[in-house]
């Protein structure tokens, strides 16, 4: 997958990663998570990419698109700014409500080093 998410930033992409992780409020499990997350970008780097971390529920949790927005907020952009129809969302869940308009491309895109 690094290959891949090398070449997506190389053509230009913004890489976003969400993650819904309701165990992260408890104390124990948010270090474990933490950990795992590090040892995951420390494989990919020097990838840019932002990840967003959703621990609680309601309107920043996947599938609603609260996070998307308050992520694009942070980063300095807006939605009117992405090329919707050059996006795409690769995930271990289908693309539902309101990721409807996002081209859903299967987990295994990539399945290289």
């Amino acid at each position: 997958m690094p290959k891949k998410l090398k070449t997506l930033h190389k053509n230009g992409c913004i890489l976003l990663v969400f993650t819904n992780q309701s165990g992260a409020q408890d104390a124990d499990k948010r270090s474990e998570l933490l950990s795992k997350l590090d040892q995951v970008l420390l494989g990919l780097y020097p990838i840019p990419l932002a990840v967003f971390v959703c621990s609680g529920s309601g309107y920043l949790r996947k599938p609603s698109i609260g996070v998307w927005s308050e992520g694009l907020s942070l980063l300095g952009l807006s939605d009117e700014c992405i090329d919707h129809t050059a996006s795409f969302y690769v995930g271990d869940a289908g693309v539902r409500g309101a990721w409807s308009h996002v081209q859903k491309v299967s987990r295994s895109f990539d399945t290289g080093p």
